[in-house]
């Protein structure tokens, strides 16, 4: 049957939405560690390792969930390469940023070759199915493009909204924007800056990795630079 000029303009919509959220996750993720004084240039060395390490998982689980959680500690342990270097060592944030990118695609593409070899056919997932929320997917418009997304989608854009409740609500957020707008006012009054750094830091960690789980669970395969510069994009966002 052919689609309907409505129904191709709302297959766009849906799949624009699935595709834009790892980068307003990771941006998210990466806001918060700006706000803290560090700029998390890693990010898409982040998503490609959190890529490849949900890839695998799905493929042999068959758990795009499980794989969204193992993509995102994979994000959180690269993260904290960056965390070592530029808070513990002081090493410049610009080279830690371009070395971790570098490093993160490269070992996504060996985790790759390793794991799955050169394949005439390469392999590919069955990502999470869509999910019409009651109510909300029958408005008019806009129901079954926002609200018939994956369970993915939707805890991502739960994240998100709790990230800026976190920046703007609590005292931890309030500690996370003195560390960067005066670290010796915060230290002053016993807020540990290189602390809030790294939690912040590996918060953006795991929130790049679980972007890369989605860009993965949108498409169902992986190849090299599968993120296709989300990451570059997600820190022009912040």
């Amino acid at each position: 049957a052919f689609l309907t000029e409505t129904d191709r303009i709302d297959n766009l919509l849906t799949a624009a939405l699935r595709l834009a959220v790892p980068i307003i996750l990771a941006a998210a993720g990466a806001c918060l560690a700006e706000r803290s004084g560090l700029m998390n240039l890693g990010i898409e060395g982040q998503m490609m390792v959190g890529a490849i390490t949900a890839f695998v998982t799905v493929y042999y689980t068959g758990n795009p969930l499980f794989g969204a959680a193992t993509g995102a500690l994979a994000g959180l342990l690269t993260a904290a390469v960056v965390g070592y270097l530029t808070i513990t060592m002081a090493v410049d944030q610009i080279i830690t940023g371009i070395s971790v990118v570098i490093l993160g695609t490269g070992l996504a593409s060996f985790l790759y070759l390793q794991v799955f070899g050169i394949t005439g056919t390469p392999p590919r997932i069955q990502g999470s199915t869509p999910v019409d929320l009651p109510v909300l997917s029958d408005i008019p418009a806009i129901g079954q493009i926002v609200f018939s997304q994956s369970p993915l989608v939707y805890a991502a854009l739960l994240l998100v909204v709790a990230l800026w409740w976190v920046l703007s609500r609590t005292a931890f957020g309030l500690s996370v924007r003195a560390a960067g707008e005066s670290p010796e006012a915060a230290d002053s009054v016993g807020v540990s800056v290189p602390r809030t750094r790294w939690i912040t830091l590996l918060i953006s960690g795991a929130t790049a990795g679980m972007a890369g789980a989605l860009v993965i669970d949108g498409l169902g395969f992986f190849q090299d630079g599968i993120t296709g510069g989300r990451g570059w994009i997600a820190l022009g966002v912040v």
